[in-house]
């Protein structure tokens, strides 16, 4: 179920990314486009451009910057939480063969005592069967 859920979330940021890098392409078209348009190339035109082009980058990396790194935050617990996962499943085994091997221990020694105990009246009624005789 963790790794369909993650194989989910992998698909779901995979679109998000491609829905930014739309928004990057558009961007650029539009910068592409506005560099294009020939106007006479003045001090003061030449100026806004750059800063046109300034703009639109700031802001392709401060749309993606935030969304980045949620991403990688999100992908970062998911591994975490499937680390977890993981240990917790190994200790649970390990605490089940280490109480399997106590439990066959315990189980041996009760049969010793049982059988030692089972001999004992054994051997007592065979001493008292052989006085009796």
């Amino acid at each position: 179920m963790l790794k369909e859920t993650r194989k989910f979330n992998e698909e779901y940021r995979n679109a998000v990314n491609g829905l930014f890098d739309e928004i990057k392409y558009f961007n650029n078209h539009i910068k592409a486009n506005t560099l294009r348009i020939k106007i006479d190339e003045s001090s003061e035109i030449h100026s806004s451009v750059n800063l046109f082009e300034e703009m639109v980058n700031k802001f392709t990396e401060l749309l993606s910057t935030p969304f980045k790194a949620s991403v990688e935050l999100i992908e970062r617990v998911e591994e975490q939480y499937e680390q977890a996962g993981k240990f917790y499943i190994e200790s649970l085994r390990e605490r089940e063969r280490v109480w399997s091997s106590l439990n066959e221990h315990y189980l041996q020694s009760f049969r010793a005592a049982h059988t030692n105990f089972n001999h004992r009246i054994e051997d007592s009624f065979i001493m008292f069967t052989s006085f009796s005789k």
